[in-house]
């Protein structure tokens, strides 16, 4: 326990220090897919609530076996498009907030997709599909 109680002693002065690391408050939103359009002025509140960041979450899905992932199409949420997308980052960067893209990949009628499981060639496809968006 003396050895526990040393080694974080030692560990919070020999890497607690910060000196000269500028240090900025992350305050960020998080957008999950707006179903509908947001207007020009949506970015304006967020800063007035002192956020700095705002993450942007569009999804994608997919289905067990096919290394096809959809997104883009008619059924998707206007926050899940990639027009939408580019201008919700201008509208923001316009406002001097950050932007997190954090896309989202809905396995379709599994679950958890981190169950999600493909071939060799399925993976190999899945890549060049991921690279194009």
């Amino acid at each position: 326990m003396v050895h526990l109680l040393i080694f974080i002693f030692i560990t919070t002065f020999a890497f607690g220090s910060s000196e000269g690391i500028k240090k900025e408050r992350i305050n960020g939103i998080n957008l999950v897919s707006p179903v509908n359009e947001m207007m020009d002025n949506c970015i304006g509140p967020m800063k007035e609530l002192n956020a700095n960041y705002v993450s942007l979450c569009p999804y994608a899905f997919m289905t067990p076996g096919d290394p096809n992932v959809y997104y883009n199409t008619i059924e998707n949420y206007w926050g899940d498009r990639p027009s939408s997308l580019s201008l919700l980052t201008r509208q923001a960067k316009e406002k001097g907030i950050k932007v997190l893209l954090k896309p989202h990949f809905w396995v379709t009628g599994q679950g958890w997709p981190g169950d999600y499981n493909l071939d060799e060639n399925g993976w190999g496809a899945w890549e060049k599909i991921i690279l194009l968006l």
